[in-house]
């Protein structure tokens, strides 16, 4: 990582365009390396008013894609890593969306991990949306269903996390029109 970025001026030259063509609508950017929030202190100052730093969050990875038969926990430390990660991505003087984050439905503690997640979030101001890549192709549904909240560890049951996410949605005020 260094101070300079291609994608850092790509991204600024397009969003000087958006916003030269629409003065009101947000500009969402993402930092290099999939949204990952330690990527955006490349990015620099917003490059234009009304930007929105997309993010990501898949941290501590060996957790968040663990095999079925895995039986990694998360460790006391990570939500202090996690809150580091929001702090440093809110001084980037922008609003702030966790646009993707999620672990394998079958993690240990599963709601635990949504429920610190959505918690820190909300408390800094940072909006969230949990991972979850719906397709129309029932084949690849079978064969990859790590992230389907809507099942449980067995593959039947409702998953551990969908009560936390329905709860703090439902806490949810703003809904789009």
């Amino acid at each position: 990582v260094g101070p300079v970025s291609d994608w850092r001026l790509i991204a600024a030259a397009w969003a000087r365009q958006v916003r030269a063509a629409a003065p009101d609508l947000p500009v969402l950017i993402s930092p290099p390396a999939f949204g990952r929030t330690d990527f955006l202190p490349v990015m620099g100052a917003p490059p234009v008013p009304g930007t929105v730093w997309c993010v990501h969050d898949y941290e501590p990875r060996g957790y968040t894609h663990q095999a079925k038969d895995g039986k990694i926990a998360l460790s006391e430390d990570d939500a202090g890593v996690f809150a580091s990660r929001l702090a440093s991505a809110k001084r980037q003087r922008a609003p702030l969306f966790l646009g993707e984050f999620g672990a394998a439905r079958w993690a240990t503690e599963i709601d635990n991990y949504y429920g610190a997640r959505i918690a820190m979030c909300e408390g800094e101001g940072a909006t969230w949306a949990a991972f979850r890549w719906p397709t129309a192709d029932g084949d690849y549904e079978a064969r990859d269903d790590t992230f389907n909240l809507t099942i449980g560890p067995d593959g039947k049951a409702r998953g551990a996390a969908l009560p936390i996410l329905r709860e703090a949605w439902a806490n949810n005020e703003a809904r789009p029109v």
